[in-house]
């Protein structure tokens, strides 16, 4: 999705319709929702994108190398893992959620 006003290009309409929103409307950005904004950048082209998993198949779709320092995770982006299995996530609520459904009291 392209926006009409400037250069930016995303691959979800919601996405596009907050940009629209922020930047060209001037609308006040949700606390709660604010981390959804946070982009990620190609290394190797101008090619932006919100998601972290949009920006790997970028990297899939693309000649780029998909190589480990491409992805430089940033500190305000750390994972809440569970110290049971392998499950990890960057929401504490999540974590919790996940303690609640495997029946795991949080430590």
């Amino acid at each position: 999705y392209q926006c009409d006003s400037c250069d930016v290009v995303t691959h979800f309409k919601v996405l596009l319709n907050n940009h629209t929103n922020i930047v060209h409307e001037k609308l006040e950005v949700n606390e709660d929702l604010k981390h959804l904004l946070k982009g990620h950048e190609c290394g190797e082209c101008d090619f932006q994108t919100c998601s972290l998993l949009v920006l790997l198949k970028h990297f899939c779709d693309t000649t780029h190398d998909s190589s480990k320092e491409n992805f430089e995770v940033q500190p305000s982006q750390q994972w809440h893992k569970c110290e049971h299995c392998q499950y990890g996530t960057r929401r504490n609520d999540h974590l919790k959620r996940h303690y609640r459904n495997m029946q795991i009291p949080k430590m």
